[in-house]
């Protein structure tokens, strides 16, 4: 319950502030091999877990563009993670990128999210936009395997008409749904290009030792699977309390970092590593701290360092940059 009131407060100020006129894009290069490893590293697990197949198909050589990436990702994670949640064990969610035209200065394309589930009535479509809108689904004898806070929908929509796209939606009861985002944004150009990391970069993070606190169980899941993946030890603690008193009780230096959501119930991430850092203990001060979070300004960035981090990701995790923060780290660890 903590949780949930915590994602229906957040989606309640992301509502708030589009409305207002008061949501900022922090735009920036975006690559589609970014964007789509991130986009399989969030649905992937919830289609496993829920046995559903995951078809993707797309281009990850794409030109890279310019756009909110933490904004943009959210758009189709809640449209796809919406997908899963109403479609039955056994049935298909896909991905696809179609109608792709590039111009000298952007890049224009559908990107289309379907489903095998339980579609949707035509009298729920003219409202499954608006803010809290949810379809009675039990009277067709179908359960969603979660609740939901009736928002994601409306912010998804939000989000992708404040980057100049538009959505359009085909479903019929017992026959799935399709949703076509028309998305139109603009090209980087060579100066502002991102660093892709090469195989030729290593990023070592085998033998670390992490505490990860992480209130949401399909987050925490999903970190610790790409980091197992890479010979790294997970301890895994609900909240920032349990994190702050796992940490207490551990050996001197047994954890090489710490891994820390912001937004958890009982304890939060600020006030867990403030209590990691008050322990009279030698490593207690020197333990990197690493925010795990969707606040993604540099606001909360700040806040973050205030509190005693060392470092801020944004969510959804980008695995690349959650190996390279972690190995950077590690490697001054080995070194000094």
């Amino acid at each position: 319950m903590g949780r949930y009131l915590l994602g229906l407060i957040n989606n309640i100020l992301d509502v708030s502030k589009i409305e207002s006129g008061k949501m900022e894009l922090h735009c920036e290069p975006y690559t589609f091999h970014m964007f789509l490893d991130s986009l399989y590293t969030m649905i992937e697990p919830m289609c496993i877990e829920d046995k559903i197949k995951f078809v993707t198909e797309s281009d990850e050589n794409y030109p890279t563009i310019i756009v909110d990436a933490t904004r943009f990702n959210q758009i189709f994670y809640n449209f796809l993670s919406n997908a899963v949640k109403y479609t039955p064990a056994g049935g298909t969610v896909k991905f696809k990128m179609e109608n792709v035209v590039k111009t000298d200065d952007t890049l224009e394309w559908d990107s289309i999210i379907s489903d095998t589930g339980i579609g949707m009535s035509e009298e729920f479509q003219k409202e499954m936009f608006d803010p809290f809108a949810q379809e009675e689904t039990k009277q067709r004898g179908a359960v969603p395997k979660m609740n939901g806070t009736g928002l994601g929908l409306a912010i998804a929509k939000s989000f992708t008409e404040l980057m100049g796209g538009h959505i359009k939606v085909d479903s019929k009861l017992g026959e799935g749904t399709k949703i076509t985002v028309h998305m139109c944004c603009p090209l980087a150009d060579e100066e502002n290009m991102p660093e892709e990391k090469t195989e030729t970069t290593p990023c070592d993070i085998g033998g670390m030792s992490l505490l990860l606190a992480e209130d949401h169980p399909l987050n925490a899941e999903i970190a610790r699977r790409l980091l197992e993946k890479k010979g790294a030890r997970v301890m895994w603690c609900e909240n920032g309390r349990l994190a702050a008193e796992a940490f207490e009780k551990s050996r001197i230096n047994e954890f090489d970092a710490v891994l820390m959501d912001i937004r958890m119930p009982i304890m939060d991430g600020y006030t867990a590593t403030k209590a990691i850092r008050a322990l009279a203990r030698p490593d207690a001060k020197s333990v990197p701290i690493i925010a795990m979070t969707a606040n993604a300004y540099e606001s909360d960035r700040q806040a973050s360092i205030t509190a005693g981090m060392n470092a801020h990701i944004s969510k959804p995790i980008s695995p690349q940059i959650l190996y390279d923060t972690l190995s950077s780290f590690y490697k001054n660890k080995k070194d000094s």
